[in-house]
């Protein structure tokens, strides 16, 4: 268990690094900074890695279908959702589109289902 919760512990920090970097990224404004596009990028695809981690040790080792185990299945999709968005919103012509504001709220939205499934896990709720 300790290492699900330290897989859930590194994406949740990683996932953390995305939201500041992107709110610094869209703060920046076009032409986007590319140093800062980049960790944001990185960030974003090393939290999913660390979301799916997570979530093959939960489905391998919790009893299925355990709170735990949906709340990390649902943050996956939601991120894997921002994946999509952001690819799009790297072109300039969907800058200012509704992707845009899709991404700008399912990140935080994301962020607190992902540390709701930490406080499900630590209390219990396996």
């Amino acid at each position: 268990m300790d290492s699900l919760i330290t897989r859930m512990l590194i994406a949740g920090g990683l996932l953390l690094l995305a939201l500041i970097s992107g709110y610094l990224t869209h703060g920046l404004g076009r032409p986007l900074n590319t140093a800062l596009f980049t960790v944001h990028k990185l960030s974003a695809v090393a939290a999913i890695v660390f979301a799916v981690l997570a979530f093959v040790l939960a489905r391998n080792t919790l009893a299925c279908p355990s709170p735990t185990g949906i709340l990390i299945a649902i943050s996956l999709l939601l991120l894997v959702v921002l994946l999509v968005t952001g690819g799009f919103l790297s072109f300039e012509r969907f800058a200012d589109t509704w992707l845009a504001t899709v991404h700008t709220l399912l990140g935080p939205a994301t962020a607190v289902l992902w540390v709701v499934a930490l406080v499900v896990f630590w209390l219990g709720g396996r």
